[in-house]
């Protein structure tokens, strides 16, 4: 067993089995984030670079904590999550719509 300090990621890295990413999700880049909505319907407002607005709950703005520049994340079951920018580039390539 091995015992890792909080924010030793580079040991936590060295420690962990590595995974490569195969999912499929729909995603784009986040240009606007709207919270006026929260103390009145309880939803934020995202609008993304191709210009969809969609709403989202109060709570998933906390849990997530997006920012203008990363991406909305869509996966297959209807998850929606939430990543910055670097990590998500590094690891994804944009495929054609068919």
């Amino acid at each position: 067993m091995t015992d890792i300090a909080p924010g030793d990621h580079e040991h936590l890295r060295a420690c962990l089995p590595h995974w490569q990413s195969k999912k499929i999700v729909a995603a784009d880049k986040i240009v606007d984030i709207d919270v006026a909505g929260i103390p009145f319907d309880g939803h934020i407002v995202i609008t993304t670079e191709n210009g969809t607005r969609l709403k989202q709950l109060g709570s998933w703005y906390v849990k997530h904590e997006p920012n203008v520049g990363g991406y909305f994340v869509l996966y297959k079951d209807g998850y929606a999550s939430y990543s910055p920018a670097e990590p998500f580039e590094e690891g994804n390539v944009a495929i054609p719509k068919e």
